[in-house]
């Protein structure tokens, strides 16, 4: 009898938009890096690659991770969660949603019940 195969954990759309924000913030702070290490809820903390880092016009970075839902299909698996950092003056950091937040821009695949 075999083993069965190990499932594949992917990460959640949450994890990877706090990676992109970590990152792009560390960019923001003169740090280029290539994986961040971010917590989950139930205590874990997970290494994120870092799919891209840009640093933006009026001070700003930007950072991006791509999504991997693992053996969960998710409609965003393989997309890009973006995030942008830029200095608010007060010299800590400030968390906000922005415009596409909960959207997708893209046509979802129908799924089959039964």
């Amino acid at each position: 009898m075999r083993d069965p195969p190990l499932a594949k954990f992917g990460l959640t759309t949450g994890t990877c938009a706090a990676a992109a924000s970590k990152a792009a913030t560390l960019l923001l702070q003169g740090t280029r890096v290539e994986r961040v290490v971010v917590p989950t809820p139930i205590g874990l903390r997970v290494e994120v690659p870092v799919n891209g880092l840009s640093v933006l016009p009026s001070c700003s970075a930007a950072a991006s991770v791509r999504k991997f839902s693992g053996d969960n299909p998710d409609t965003l698996d393989g997309r890009l969660i973006v995030a942008v950092a830029r200095p608010d003056g007060s010299g800590g950091v400030r968390v906000r949603g922005g415009r596409g937040r909960g959207h997708s821009h893209f046509p979802c695949p129908s799924r089959a019940t039964g």
